[in-house]
């Protein structure tokens, strides 16, 4: 099954927010973020904030948080005027 969706494409610049259980510093996010990500933590997770990629980018540092032994708590799309 194929859902399409005019909005967006595996090329579109979306902003994301993912929650990962440990901790996470900014020599990561330098490392493997695109610029403007910036962490936060809500108490129980670390949370890479402001994150711009498009559908490759997102799952290259998803595989970076990975292979790091990060466990993704979540992860979620927001609206541009949040950051």
């Amino acid at each position: 099954m194929v859902i399409k969706n005019s909005e967006h494409t595996p090329d579109s610049i979306l902003l994301y927010s993912i929650g990962v259980s440990g901790q996470l510093d900014d020599d990561f996010t330098a490392a493997f973020c695109p610029p403007g990500t910036h962490l936060e933590s809500d108490g129980e997770c670390t949370i890479l904030a402001g994150i711009r990629a498009d559908q490759s980018g997102i799952l290259g540092l998803l595989r970076q948080l990975h292979n790091l032994g990060c466990a993704i708590r979540w992860m979620r799309t927001l609206p541009d005027k949040e950051y």
